[in-house]
């Protein structure tokens, strides 16, 4: 297995913490960076840029409902 980074997002405590990890493979082993606070927006806008895509998707599936609904409203207004 390649090596891979992934984040682990958890609540500050309020006061001093030890995070404890292990492993009972031989053959991995585990690697940590400097814990970085992060404010709940920032957390939330991370969040939603993860799944931007989907967000884009459905922003323009609404539009071309709403575009279509606006289109078929002129056509009816424009029956004798």
């Amino acid at each position: 297995h390649p090596a891979e980074w992934r984040a682990a997002y958890v609540p500050a405590p309020r006061g001093p913490a030890t995070l404890f990890a292990r492993t009972d493979a031989p053959d991995r082993w585990l690697a940590f960076t400097e814990p970085v606070e992060m404010s709940a927006l920032s957390y939330r806008t991370r969040q939603l840029a993860q799944h931007g895509a989907w967000l884009a998707a459905a922003g323009l599936a609404l539009l071309a409902a709403a575009s279509a609904l606006a289109l078929r409203r002129s056509g009816e207004r424009h029956l004798p």
